[in-house]
């Protein structure tokens, strides 16, 4: 089974990757109802809930200072908690 994140091949039954340590489950935990979703899916299947966080190379998403969801690099606001998203972290 190779790696989401890194690429490394691991064996089927791994929960974990041998390289990077992320989760080899392969399928997609909405981060709101916490329902799992197949790993094509680009919305949760119970609340509707966009599942950007699994699927984007990293470097091309920020992160929510109020909730702590990923967001793409680009969004203004938070997709799931709807706060501005700042530019900067405050020093």
């Amino acid at each position: 089974m190779k790696c989401r994140n890194c690429g490394a091949i691991n064996r089927k039954d791994s929960k974990f990757c041998k390289k990077c340590g992320s989760s080899q489950n392969m399928n997609l935990a909405c981060p709101r109802c916490h329902c799992d979703n197949l790993p094509d899916a680009y919305y949760c299947t119970q609340c509707g809930t966009r599942l950007s966080i699994q699927r984007k190379p990293k470097g091309t998403q920020k992160c929510c200072q109020s909730c702590g969801y990923f967001n793409d690099v680009d969004a203004a606001y938070c997709y799931y908690c709807n706060q501005k998203i700042l530019e900067d972290y405050p020093e």
